[in-house]
């Protein structure tokens, strides 16, 4: 029986050793089990992260190197809090219809990009309460499954 990484295949955008986080490292899987049908039961639709990424590309935001500057050049207290703010006006963005789908789609992208066939994503009251929340979802939902067929996902409030 062959082994195989269990990240191989994915996008390098995906690649968890450029984040320092890569728990599984040197972990192999036998076929076998990467053939077992994977479910992703508890995904977070971050806003911020995710509308950064589809706003400025697959690459982003270096919040490494924003980290250090934000640091560095600001004192703890208010006038740090408030350079958080300055990144990227979230709501603002999110509130758009078409981002909103952009943002699913993203979250869904990815689990369906790492092998899974049925993903659960959580959401914020507020969020499931747009009068567009399910039309939204279900076609960002079709986005996904027309590129990974037999991927399906369901939404859960938080």
């Amino acid at each position: 029986m062959t082994e195989r990484s269990p990240v191989e295949g994915r996008e390098p955008g995906h690649d968890r050793a450029a984040t320092g986080l890569d728990p599984l490292r040197g972990v192999t899987v036998s076929e076998r089990v990467a053939a077992i049908p994977k479910a992703d039961l508890h995904l977070h639709a971050e806003a911020g992260p995710r509308i950064d990424r589809i706003v400025n590309g697959e690459n982003g935001v270096d919040w490494a190197d924003w980290k250090r500057r934000l640091m560095s050049d600001y004192p703890p207290g208010m006038d740090r809090l408030n350079q958080l703010a300055k990144i990227l006006d979230v709501a603002e963005l999110d509130a758009r219809p078409e981002m909103f789908q952009a943002r699913v789609r993203d979250v869904l992208k990815d689990s369906a990009e790492g092998g899974a066939i049925y993903a659960e994503v959580r959401f914020g009251r507020e969020t499931v309460l747009r009068p567009d929340f399910m039309e939204r979802f279900r076609m960002a939902e079709a986005q996904v499954a027309a590129e990974h067929p037999g991927f399906v996902a369901e939404p859960l409030v938080t």
